[in-house]
């Protein structure tokens, strides 16, 4: 299975002038080429938040004239910078995103389970997740608890040698530590899927590749 990572797009509206002279939609439209043209082709690109630069629904436009043009399998989570109620309307074709609080889903489809986990707390730059998420990923993980599987969010909750990116700011990193199928069978958790990072581990004939933006 061949994953595509892509994270921190910050995409701006069309025709904004590029920020610190690079611009960030040109750069995803020729990543996306590079992808579609890539032998073998991924099975599928996981876009894993800060999608646009403020969450503005012309942001959004620009976004989708850019992901919907791709013909691989595209999914889709909030960052910080993002707006849940913009994805939505930006994509209503992405059936997957639910319509209750939190933008948590799980990719089924595929040799590797996905559970991707919305950490969006509007207003504030650090992740979270409250007992509610905490709640869900522990049902989703017991649904499957043999099933390779990759968890993904857009917060690392875990130091991963960014300074800035200290995991101490991220608010429910230790229940996340102690949900019962992380804590007593790691090994199932095939890979951690953060914005910044993608960590992932290897079993014999069970191999995964992924590619990643940032």
């Amino acid at each position: 299975m061949i994953i595509a990572q892509i994270t921190d797009l910050h995409i701006e509206a069309a025709g904004h002038r590029p920020a610190h002279g690079f611009d960030v939609n040109a750069s995803l439209a020729a990543v996306l080429r590079r992808l579609e043209s890539h032998t073998p082709r991924p099975d599928m690109i996981l876009a894993t938040g800060d999608l646009t630069a403020h969450g503005d629904d012309s942001e959004y436009d620009a976004l989708a004239a850019l992901l919907n043009s791709v013909d691989i399998p595209m999914y889709i989570m909030p960052g910080n910078h993002d707006d849940r109620d913009g994805m939505r309307k930006a994509f209503p074709g992405h059936t997957y995103l639910p319509k209750g609080d939190y933008l948590h889903y799980v990719i089924d489809e595929f040799p590797l389970r996905i559970i991707a986990l919305d950490t969006l707390a509007p207003g504030l730059v650090d992740g979270t997740m409250c007992p509610a998420r905490c709640d869900w990923l522990t049902a989703r993980l017991a649904e499957a608890p043999s099933r390779p599987t990759v968890i993904a969010m857009h917060h690392p909750p875990a130091d991963i040698g960014i300074g800035w990116l200290h995991s101490g700011n991220f608010a429910g990193r230790d229940e996340i530590s102690e949900i019962p199928l992380i804590k007593i069978q790691p090994r199932n958790i095939r890979a951690n899927n953060y914005s910044k990072l993608f960590v992932l581990y290897r079993r014999p004939n069970q191999a995964a590749t992924v590619y990643n933006t940032y």
